[in-house]
């Protein structure tokens, strides 16, 4: 009798975990006009530099509430993002003339992104709004270079790309996008995995692991008055929470790495190697 009720217990468990294993969703964005959302934002960037011999290092924590809005769902979905409450800590840059500091950072990030994407996430435009009353020095500029160009690379991922097909847990699919901030061209190759499914205050979520396998990335910025060519490739890997329902994400953790060099041959032939780490954390508040 025990023997089998035990077989019995066995069959459910197999039976249960098989039927979780081949259990299929559609991930799609599902969002009404005028909804918003909020999250925490948390970036740590070190920076190494090396320059006539001579290493620096740069390190920063950026810390921001980003808003998303949806503005219109009538054919594409119209997403706007803004940051909010930010604070910069910087450590390194003596050499440049700013001492370690932490300062507010509104100035660096006050302007919005606006994205505009099919139910699936495939991007059809998207483009920078700037505030027209934020006059910046030359200083300013390039650290709202700086900042807005690594940035991108994690809040890009608020917004998935999501395959036409059902997905069932351990599925994979691939994307390609090229990106441009400030002169600077990404071309980003990724794998994306369907990891778990998990259940969070009774909101259904897919876990989901997005890897590069190639990002290269070129172009030319302007700096304190001086062209710079900028050459290099960059790893990335992030873990998702997405809500099953809207597709909308709950929360992001992301690692990048990169190789850089910045050339200049005007007023002077300079090469500068450069190596990134960047931490990102976002979650939905």
């Amino acid at each position: 009798m025990f023997k089998t009720i035990w077989i019995s217990v066995v069959v459910s468990f197999l039976f249960l975990n098989l039927s979780h294993s081949f259990a299929q969703t559609t991930l799609e964005y599902k969002v009404n006009k005028g909804e918003s959302y909020d999250y925490d934002m948390s970036a740590i960037i070190n920076q190494t530099f090396t320059q006539m011999g001579q290493e620096m290092k740069i390190d920063m924590k950026l810390t921001s509430d980003l808003n998303l809005s949806v503005t219109n769902v009538a054919k594409n979905i119209t997403l706007e993002m803004v940051y909010r409450k930010s604070m910069l800590s910087m450590s390194g840059m003596e050499t440049m003339g700013v001492a370690d500091t932490t300062m507010d950072a509104s100035e660096q990030l006050a302007f919005k992104q606006e994205y505009v994407f099919t139910k699936s996430g495939e991007m059809v435009s998207h483009k920078v709004i700037e505030d027209p009353k934020v006059v910046l020095d030359d200083q300013t500029k390039m650290m709202k270079q700086q900042l807005t160009s690594q940035l991108k690379q994690s809040t890009d991922f608020i917004i998935l790309k999501y395959p036409s097909k059902n997905l069932k847990v351990g599925d994979s699919w691939k994307t390609t996008d090229t990106i441009e901030v400030s002169g600077i061209k990404t071309l980003r190759n990724f794998t994306h995995t369907y990891v778990s499914t998990k259940s969070l205050n009774g909101i259904n979520l897919a876990e989901l692991n997005s890897k590069s396998t190639s990002i290269s990335i070129n172009g030319t910025v302007n700096q304190m008055g001086m062209e710079m060519d900028v050459r290099g490739g960059m790893n990335v890997e992030g873990t998702s929470l997405v809500n099953s329902m809207t597709g909308m994400l709950v929360s992001l953790d992301m690692n990048v790495t990169s190789d850089l060099t910045m050339s200049m041959s005007s007023p002077m032939e300079m090469t500068i190697p450069i190596e990134l780490k960047m931490i990102t954390t976002i979650k939905k508040k």
